[in-house]
């Protein structure tokens, strides 16, 4: 079954109910970080880590950052949106939903998104991705198709390295972007957490897309996937304070057709490697 670009990128942000690991060598990582967000010291760093991507869903840490600050998000449960069919694109079911920040972030709600971003404007979001200091910042979208304010980080125009994404990261955590503290930690409480190890905890958030050619046409059987976020579940060095969370970020570039969708391997991988990179950073 075919499906058009902005469809097949839509499907594969969802997040599904977390499988089996994929061990780290069957998930082809192109790029794994950990680093400590207090000092930015790299403490696991394996591949090509500066090379730009898609940031896919990953960009709806940020834009959670963006919505609390503007008050187009007032909590983890507000507003809830009604799903409206003349209005929402519900290219899967479980957006057919009433939607707050938190079901948003957990189940990549695309029309939620576009609920924070179209009400800013190009203008309102560029002010913050400069502000964060967010990988190329570039908003235009697709070429010819002015759709930056709903598709540029849908395997278009925005894009951002794992390095850059550890920064970011690394603000957030620390409560050093340039925004109200209230807001992000607001955004860090609404992500999704996810259980790694024995009963330890990491919050995060995948992302999936497509990678481009030089002609800026998307190859579809080539896929991004990403998966970032943090941990306080680590054993803790005598020199590292109690409150300092771990940062992580891996993203896998498939160089041709693969089985099941990229965001999910690197999820299931990297919380399956967790254990074994943080006990070895102390």
């Amino acid at each position: 079954m075919y499906l058009r670009p902005s469809l097949f990128v839509a499907l594969m942000v969802v997040v599904m109910p977390l499988g089996s690991a994929v061990a780290q060598s069957d998930a082809q990582a192109t790029c794994t970080l950990v680093a400590r967000s207090d000092t930015g010291e790299i403490l696991v760093e394996e591949g090509n880590c500066d090379t730009r991507a898609t940031p896919a869903s990953t960009f709806k840490l940020p834009l959670a950052v963006i919505g609390f600050d503007t008050r187009a998000l007032t909590s983890p449960e507000a507003p809830a949106v009604d799903f409206d069919p003349d209005k929402h694109v519900a290219w899967i079911d479980n957006w057919k939903a009433t939607t707050t920040p938190r079901t948003w972030l957990r189940d990549s709600v695309v029309w939620y998104s576009w609920e924070v971003t179209r009400p800013l404007g190009l203008d309102g979001i560029e002010t913050y991705l400069e502000r964060f200091n967010y990988g190329n910042q570039d908003m235009s979208g697709t070429a010819g198709e002015d759709n930056g304010i709903t598709h540029a980080w849908l395997s278009s125009s925005l894009a951002i390295s794992p390095r850059e994404q550890i920064a970011f990261l690394s603000k957030l955590m620390m409560r050093s972007l340039p925004v109200k503290v209230a807001s992000q930690e607001l955004a860090i409480e609404t992500t999704a957490s996810y259980e790694f190890g024995d009963d330890r905890i990491a919050k995060g958030k995948t992302g999936n897309g497509f990678a481009r050619g030089a002609d800026g046409a998307v190859i579809r059987d080539r896929q991004v996937g990403w998966f970032i976020g943090w941990t306080n579940d680590w054993p803790k060095g005598e020199n590292v304070p109690e409150d300092t969370p771990l940062v992580f970020a891996r993203l896998i570039l498939d160089e041709g057709p693969t089985e099941g969708y990229a965001s999910f391997r690197a999820r299931d991988s990297l919380l399956a490697d967790l254990p074994r990179y943080l006990d070895t950073t102390n």
